[in-house]
């Protein structure tokens, strides 16, 4: 009797391979939980009814799950935001900052191959020469009407330094309005 009492023991006994494999698990997790003491073992074999109570306590216990289901409810306009890095839909702060760097440095290496190439030139040095040869032609505008008015008398000197002095004053105007 006490043979087959002891049959029928060890008979509800498996190893952890062969109750892994039972219920679809792998191998891996079984080990952890018997690891973690959420799986009793008897020696070298465990029994499965155990070790479904085990798993069903370790399952339904409270844990760090509690925080996710309050951080999925949708938030109390009245609650200020969590902390935490800020996100635009699912791109962080920080790949936003790291495009944006990238984004400068391939237009700034762009400028830089247009200023060697001789396609791209400084702003304030082309406005420094217009600046240099409008003002030359300015004075030798004004120095036509000496030179006329020595060959030709006052009063055609008078006549062209009126018509000169009009149309720097237009050009004047026109360049301020623009």
């Amino acid at each position: 009797m006490q043979q087959v009492m002891q049959h029928a023991t060890t008979q509800q006994f498996v190893t952890p391979a062969a109750y892994a494999k039972s219920r679809g698990l792998a191998r891996s997790t079984v080990s952890r939980q018997i690891a973690a003491g959420k799986i009793p073992m008897h020696g070298k074999l465990l029994d499965p009814a155990e070790a479904d109570s085990g798993r069903d306590e370790n399952l339904h216990a409270p844990r760090g799950g509690a925080v996710k289901a309050v951080r999925n409810k949708p938030s109390d306009p009245q609650k200020p935001a969590p902390a935490g890095p800020a996100r635009d839909g699912n791109r962080p702060n920080l790949a936003k900052a790291q495009l944006a760097h990238e984004l400068a440095r391939a237009k700034r290496a762009a400028l830089l191959v247009g200023q060697l190439e001789g396609t791209l030139v400084d702003a304030r040095k082309v406005e420094l020469l217009w600046s240099s040869r409008l003002t030359d032609f300015r004075n030798r505008l004004l120095m036509i009407e000496e030179s006329i008015g020595s060959r030709f008398g006052e009063e055609c000197r008078v006549a062209i330094r009126s018509e000169v002095r009009r149309a720097l004053e237009e050009l004047s105007g026109t360049a301020a309005a623009q």
